[in-house]
């Protein structure tokens, strides 16, 4: 009587196959980063056109944008980290209230928000009312202009008088 031995996988066999589909997977979650980065500075870019859109439906209505004393308001739901000083003006949302509700802000490694200020200037700009957001690194900023940018981040402002 003969015994056939079973046939099967060595160990070896399986620690190749799970080493190269680790592999491929770690391909894809790089690419998969990279568009999920792209989605959020494009939903960004769309959410301060949506803005922009409300504080001139805003002006024909009052005449003038919201004072904001020459700080930093902000406008999305919230502001986070370094960021998280540009607080909400009550002038400011009363103005948008009717039009729309604030934006959620996709943040940067916790850092970013929308934020409106109805007077600032800086050398090499125009002054008057602009809005400023973060972008992920290397993003384009839509109708805006990059104000700055670091490995962590691209900001941009939009003026909107």
């Amino acid at each position: 009587m003969v015994i056939e031995a079973q046939r099967g996988f060595t160990l070896i066999e399986l620690l190749v196959v799970i080493a190269i589909i680790s592999f491929l997977a770690s391909i894809v979650m790089v690419s998969l980063d990279s568009a999920r980065g792209k989605a959020r500075n494009a939903k960004r870019n769309s959410d301060i056109i949506q803005l922009y859109a409300t504080f001139q439906l805003g002006y024909d209505a009052n005449g003038a944008y919201p004072s904001t004393d020459g700080a930093w308001a902000c406008v999305s739901y919230a502001c986070y980290g370094s960021w998280s000083p540009f607080v909400p003006i009550a002038a400011v949302d009363n103005f948008l209230s009717p039009y729309i509700k604030k934006p959620s802000y996709p943040a940067i490694g916790g850092e970013g928000g929308y934020v409106y200020n109805s007077s600032w200037s800086a050398a090499g700009w125009v002054a008057g009312a602009y809005f400023s957001w973060l972008n992920d690194p290397g993003g384009n900023c839509g109708q805006g202009v990059q104000y700055s940018s670091s490995e962590s981040y691209t900001q941009c402002m939009l003026k909107i008088d």
